[in-house]
């Protein structure tokens, strides 16, 4: 079944970037503690964090305010070694029966996916098609947040809850998955998208456009490739239609894909964690 979770070897201490093993003799810093405390949350990066934090339609408190404002890790040169090692356990903990709701949606989409790729791709391809549906499931923009329960049956169409619900029914169905948070340099735009685990490497996964690193040239692609190699980047800008760019709010012609990965951050969001209770709220402007 599905949605069983499966067990992977997680090497505590590994010193790896998307993978791909380094030099053990080159070790950065322990990522704990006061460490790690001034790469957390969105405090420290060069955008306007006010305009930002009055533009989103959620409060403090809320998930889908916290995990950017608070939670995420920023992805630099210093957190990249922790962030794809140690960071997030390539194990999922989800005990079956404990959300069935999301158990019977993950039998639904992917009930003949045998790998971690094929269950990632099934649940990515799904969740895409569930936010853009013209109709019945289109969301509400006067009501956010909510457990994954809540927005699949609601409907939603905000970026960071259509990740949401992807990373949640990833590890239901026991693939490893995590938030990512974006940013122009400028700061002016965001975005939200998700990482899962599959062939052996994190992996970028829009879900709000259907894309993926391995969809680009089959690239195995994650944030961090995005951020620093030119190659990546141009594979991307290539294959991510002005449509989509207008669809993720990127009207300016000069923008490209790429560069939503100047400002990065990322953010576990366990399964087995209590689930965020809805609110209604009135959307003060698009968000993501």
């Amino acid at each position: 079944m599905c949605c069983k979770t499966t067990s992977k070897p997680h090497i505590i201490g590994s010193n790896h970037i998307g993978g791909h093993r380094r030099d053990d003799s080159i070790l950065e810093p322990e990522m704990t503690g006061k460490v790690l405390a001034k790469y957390r949350g969105c405090s420290g990066l060069p955008i306007d964090t006010a305009a930002w934090k009055r533009a989103i339609p959620y409060k403090p408190g809320e998930i889908d305010y916290d995990q950017p404002a608070k939670q995420m890790i920023r992805l630099t040169p210093e957190t990249a070694d922790y962030l794809y090692s140690d960071y997030t356990p390539l194990e999922t903990h989800y005990e079956p029966g404990t959300r069935p709701k999301l158990e019977r949606f993950v039998e639904m989409v992917a009930s003949r996916a045998k790998s971690d790729r094929e269950k990632a791709l099934a649940v990515l391809k799904w969740t895409y098609r569930r936010a853009s549906f013209p109709g019945r499931f289109r969301q509400d923009l006067r009501v956010v947040g909510g457990t994954e329960e809540d927005l699949i049956e609601r409907g939603f169409t905000y970026c960071n809850e259509i990740s949401r619900v992807f990373v949640t029914l990833c590890q239901v169905a026991g693939v490893p998955a995590r938030m990512t948070f974006h940013w122009t340099r400028c700061g002016r735009f965001g975005h939200s998208c998700a990482e899962a685990h599959f062939d052996g490497k994190w992996q970028l996964c829009d879900t709000e456009i259907n894309v993926t690193g391995s969809s680009v040239r089959g690239m195995k692609a994650n944030c961090w490739d995005l951020m620093r190699k030119k190659s990546v980047q141009r594979a991307f800008d290539r294959t991510v239609t002005r449509q989509q760019l207008n669809h993720l709010g990127l009207t300016d012609p000069g923008m490209h894909y790429s560069d939503c990965f100047k400002l990065v951050g990322i953010c576990n969001y366990p399964v087995e964690k209590f689930p965020y209770k809805t609110r209604a709220a009135h959307s003060t402007g698009p968000y993501l």
